[in-house]
């Protein structure tokens, strides 16, 4: 099964849309699983390639030419539909042209491929039927053109049908999916009913949760986008998803995808909707130690005769495809559990994924994403989707990885190791090294020349079939899309009007290996240019002010409409204390240390409870804790270690337990594991520390993102340090109020809290009191704790 859309028709039935393509893909699938990863030929490549064979047709041939066609039933209606790649009409007959790209060699194609079950040429077949009906044609040719990559050399392939014979099987193919569209019909009425039934899923709003429900419903019926900004605890994602579902039922929308830093895998809110957590293959994987085929993987054997049966089984029997679920199905089916997650994106309500699966070109879920389907964007820890952009275009490529692999290649040389050696040689070219390591950006063009030329030479090598797990050429193969990935970078670096949003350069770390680096100093045109697949997107997180930040990192339109809703929770119950005269910049760190463990040794013990201090770094973070040792032995640290594993993060936060005897201080990195996502309600946590604004460290990257926007908005320092940092301290501080009954306390050091750009930053809840040293901060704590102490203490 694969990609539709669904909206109500005026007459009440179910309308749905498919493309040529995937109706082939959908009813004629068969055999094994065969996506071996390999190295594949670029999207520019493949529209390139069309471009060039629709140019050599002769004045009669017209390109692109758009068809559909619509089947009605009692139950629902379906359009089918596609565009040729090209359609001739001359006094010889008319001819539909397919137009494929090909890694094959030709010569394998022998006679032509059979014009059966094959899907390119069932392909040619569908259009070739809705042309001829729509002609009133009794024969109809269609002609098939396969077109090697990078060579270019082409074979044309030409077959003749009758009208009747391609109206018998087509009007098969079409019964064999409405088989499968009248079950997700039944399920949708149901789906519809219950919906429009169903409540808010909580006995009632909380204050400004209604205002951010109506601001979404409103997104998603005008098709626009909201920048919403509200405070931890306040129910966000009911208040987002509830209306979200309710456009689903009312015919708004067709699907949801919510897109998250941290796939949480359920978000239904008590409302009946299908949904699917979108899961790494790797967590998926019956078999990881196995290539992705069916000659070392049973899982991908036989896998489309059993999909069929899967879908219906799973489909029937449960409402949420979490992992399990899917391992499950996939397990009793004997299927891949990933391809299956797949297969089932395009039917089911609501996509829960990671940002990746929504804007990464690596990871994007194409299928579900470009069909057309009338889709409601909702980006949560929407703050933390500018960065991971940044990763998502930016690379690396690595001259020591170069040479592992050509160390590894038979000494009788051959074209893989000439590739390798070229790559090799370019990268530690002067030329490329050039002004301290800062290589010229012209350099680059050429750099694609051998660049392509060695993706070439992996996919030659690696032709005869996928690497076997531990083979060199499993090394190959990730190198080659490593390969591929920095490519489709420089094309659309190259293909920038304006200034460039990814910045190249040659770079030498400290043990001397030299890297060719991308990076991505402005995520907004391709944050924007994903969003083209959504009828609306809303952004929604705690921080996420000053809208214009956000406006500008994701590329949104003056038009886009922003939310900023108060805090639910009285004011009195979270004190904030500014500690402005301690300098904790770099330079100042060690003399500034006995102050920040004094400081802290006043909250500790303002009242038993738990407490975390979020430092800018771990040096200064052990620097801290060894003078906090050294005032007090009855309070009990705990410390966050550089890369722990998910069992040392649980085994950290045990410690913040209710009701303990002493109090407990966690010292943790600011940004990190800890600074975001954590739940500890009520007195599991007392208060936090946030030491330092928050600044990201100095890097060329950093610097990078600050003379572009330097030269382009004149407030570099705003963007590369200024704004992420508050809201790392933002982030940290929501993590002491999560609910009514909470009462907590945030202590800010550093003599930038003071100023009026940091402050104008704080959250209009706040009622900011500054402190002058540990004394005035304990006298302030104790006032506080009093007013505020919880009522069975009084």
């Amino acid at each position: 099964m694969n990609r539709q859309t669904n909206i109500e028709s005026p007459l009440g039935r179910p309308r749905f849309r498919v493309a040529v393509r995937d109706l082939v893909a959908a009813t004629l699938a068969e055999g094994d699983l065969t996506h071996a990863r390999r190295p594949a030929p670029s999207t520019y490549d493949a529209i390139a390639a069309h471009r060039r064979i629709q140019q050599s047709w002769p004045p009669w041939c017209q390109a692109e030419v758009p068809v559909s066609r619509t089947v009605e039933t009692d139950r629902l209606i379906l359009t089918v539909g596609g565009r040729l790649d090209g359609l001739g009409v001359s006094g010889q007959g008319v001819v539909v042209e397919e137009i494929k790209t090909t890694l094959q060699p030709l010569s394998a194609l022998g006679d032509g491929p059979d014009a059966g079950e094959n899907p390119h040429w069932a392909q040619a077949r569908v259009y070739a039927f809705m042309v001829a009906e729509g002609r009133g044609l009794s024969r109809i040719d269609a002609a098939l053109t396969y077109c090697h990559l990078p060579s270019h050399e082409t074979r044309r392939f030409r077959r003749h049908f009758l009208f009747e014979d391609l109206r018998a099987w087509h009007d098969a193919l079409i019964q064999r999916y409405l088989q499968w569209l009248l079950a997700v019909a039944d399920w949708r009425e149901r789906r519809n009913a219950a919906i429009a039934s169903a409540s808010f899923p909580f006995s009632g709003y909380r204050p400004g949760q209604r205002e951010m429900a109506d601001a979404v419903a409103c997104a998603i019926r005008g098709e626009g986008t909201l920048l919403l900004a509200a405070p931890t605890g306040i129910g966000k994602t009911a208040g987002v998803l509830y209306p979200a579902v309710r456009a689903l039922g009312e015919g708004g929308i067709d699907r949801i995808v919510y897109a998250t830093a941290r796939n949480t895998g359920k978000v239904a809110g008590g409302v009946r909707i299908k949904s699917l957590a979108m899961a790494a293959r790797e967590q998926l994987c019956f078999a990881p130690d196995a290539d992705c085929s069916p000659e070392s993987c049973p899982w991908a054997a036989g896998f489309y005769e059993r999909l069929g049966p899967a879908m219906a089984d799973g489909f029937a029997a449960m409402d949420a495809f979490a992992p399990g679920a899917i391992r499950k199905v996939a397990r009793r089916h004997r299927i891949c559990p990933h391809a299956f997650a797949l297969a089932l994106a395009p039917w089911v309500d609501c996509i829960i994924c990671d940002y990746n699966h929504v804007f990464d070109p690596r990871a994007r879920m194409r299928h579900p994403l470009e069909d057309g389907t009338p889709a409601a964007l909702l980006v949560d820890e929407a703050h933390q989707l500018a960065d991971r952009a940044r990763e998502m275009f930016s690379a690396a490529l690595s001259v020591a990885d170069f040479q592992a692999l050509l160390a590894r290649q038979p000494l009788t040389g051959g074209p893989m190791a000439d590739a390798l050696s070229a790559v090799i040689d370019f990268m530690t070219a002067p030329s490329m090294m050039a002004a301290g390591g800062a290589g010229p950006e012209e350099a680059f063009s050429d750099f694609q020349v051998v660049l392509r030329a060695f993706v070439d030479a992996v996919r030659d090598h690696l032709s005869d079939g996928a690497a076997p797990p531990g083979s060199p050429g499993r090394d190959l193969l990730e190198c080659g899309f490593e390969a591929i990935h920095f490519l489709r970078l420089l094309e659309r670096r190259n293909a920038a009007s304006s200034e460039p949003a990814i910045a190249g350069g040659m770079e030498r770390n400290a043990q001397g290996d030299v890297r060719a680096r991308l990076f991505c100093v402005d995520p907004s045109g391709e944050i924007s240019a994903a969003l083209g697949s959504f009828r609306a997107a809303v952004f929604f997180s705690a921080t996420l002010e000053p809208f214009e930040y956000f406006q500008t990192l994701f590329g949104l339109g003056p038009e886009t409409d922003r939310l900023a809703s108060p805090s639910p929770f009285p004011p009195e119950h979270f004190g904030v204390f500014v500690a402005d005269r301690i300098d904790v910049t770099h330079r100042r760190r060690r003399e500034s240390a006995p102050d920040v463990a004094a400081m802290l040794l006043a909250l500790a013990l303002s009242r038993t409870g738990n407490y975390l201090a979020f430092f800018p770094s771990h040096e200064y973070l052990e620097m801290v804790r060894e003078r906090f040792a050294g005032l007090c032995s009855h309070v009990r640290v705990v410390a966050q270690r550089p890369r722990m594993n998910e069992a040392e993060r649980e085994a950290f936060l045990s410690h913040f337990v209710e009701g303990g005897s002493e109090s407990v201080l966690g010292f943790a990195v600011m940004g990190g594991i800890f600074g975001e996502g954590i739940d500890l309600a009520g007195e599991r946590l007392s208060g936090v520390a946030v030491i330092g604004a928050g600044w990201p460290a100095v890097t060329p990257e950093r610097e990078r993102i600050r003379a572009f926007f330097d030269e382009t908005l004149d407030d570099g320092l705003a963007y590369a340090y200024a704004c992420p940092g508050i809201h790392r301290v933002l982030q940290a501080a929501g993590r002491v109020i999560r609910s009514e009954t909470d009462r907590g306390v945030a202590l800010l050091v550093d003599r930038r809290f003071g100023r009026d750009r940091y402050q104008r930053h704080f959250p209009r809840g706040w009622r900011p009191e500054r402190v002058s040293g540990a004394r005035s901060l304990a006298a302030a704590l104790a006032r506080f704790w009093r007013e505020a102490i919880y009522p069975e203490e009084r």
